[in-house]
């Protein structure tokens, strides 16, 4: 008896290590996977391919929208971090014993003026990657665009596509 559950424990154990084991090869895989993007040209990105695949756009349009989102990336990260510091003190009022309903007011307002502000900056590199596309690929990068948001043809909800999947970014 003691022999078969020390055979156990030897094989639950082994299993255990090489279940580890892969988990951390696979990580190191993915990291070292995301590396190899780092190097590519602009129309092996999975961005890029998919300009390239689905818009047919040539290199120069792909490098002129990966220009155009990093113009706007730092601004939309510090953006983003502002709204979180200011959702975090939004919280701390609510968590107070005493909640005082005008300072959580203008704490609502601070968070949706900067989200206003992501919006726009969103909204403004739309507008100028579509005003250099013909009516069609307009119409394909809008339809991407909005499936990304949750909005398909069914509209939101969980039959609309992308629902229950992760999507991943595209630069």
């Amino acid at each position: 008896m003691k022999k078969s559950a020390l055979y156990l424990l030897l094989i639950f154990s082994l299993a255990t290590n090489l279940a580890v084991a892969g988990s951390v090869a696979y990580h190191y895989w993915c990291k070292a996977e995301r590396r190899s993007n780092a190097g590519l040209t602009c129309g092996q990105k999975p961005f890029g391919r998919f300009m390239r695949e689905n818009l047919q756009l040539e290199a120069d349009e792909i490098s002129r929208f990966q220009t155009l989102f990093s113009q706007n990336r730092e601004d939309l990260f510090l953006l983003r971090d502002q709204v979180q510091k200011q959702r975090k003190v939004l919280f701390d009022l609510l968590a107070q014993p005493e909640v005082d309903l005008v300072q959580v007011d203008q704490q609502i307002e601070k968070v949706a003026a900067l989200q206003a502000r992501m919006q726009k900056i969103v909204v403004n590199q739309i507008i100028n990657m579509k005003s250099s596309l013909s009516e069609e690929k307009q119409q394909k990068l809008l339809d991407v665009f909005r499936q990304r948001s949750g909005y398909g043809p069914f509209g939101r909800g969980p039959l609309s596509p992308g629902r229950g999947k992760k999507m991943g970014r595209w630069w």
